[in-house]
């Protein structure tokens, strides 16, 4: 409920509330134990302070969020988060970096057969490969 709470404010753009409840939320998912909680609310606190411009917490968040997929194996969540790590390091200005995240997320995506999270990390390229200024493969 938190969550969902913490998402509405999210789309309302009031980033501070969205923030409060999402980090109320990742309190109880740590106290209760529960992995994939906890791993949704790192990306929520990350998406949060990417949309707020703060990059480098932004990026701590979206880490952890996925180090905690990889460990409990959520594949999905796993192609989400190279996609908004390559999102995040694209806007810090480092595309090259981008452009490994979202070939990795690419790569998972591609092997769950999840054509919407292959649009968004060929999209994610797209904008990488342009920013590197190589336009051959932007395309």
């Amino acid at each position: 409920m938190l969550s969902s709470i913490g998402n509405v404010y999210f789309k309302k753009q009031d980033y501070t509330h969205a923030l409060e409840y999402h980090e109320r939320c990742l309190g109880i998912y740590e106290r209760t134990g529960d992995q994939r909680g906890i791993s949704i609310s790192l990306v929520n606190i990350g998406n949060v302070h990417y949309e707020r411009g703060e990059l480098d917490q932004a990026l701590d968040h979206q880490q952890r969020a996925l180090e905690l997929q990889q460990r409990i194996g959520d594949r999905l969540g796993i192609t989400k988060s190279y996609n908004q790590i390559g999102r995040i390091r694209l806007a810090q200005g480092d595309p090259r970096q981008a452009i490994i995240d979202c070939h990795k997320g690419l790569e998972v995506a591609e092997e769950l057969g999840s054509i919407n999270d292959r649009a968004h990390n060929c999209d994610c390229l797209y904008e990488a490969y342009k920013a590197a200024g190589d336009a051959r493969n932007a395309l």
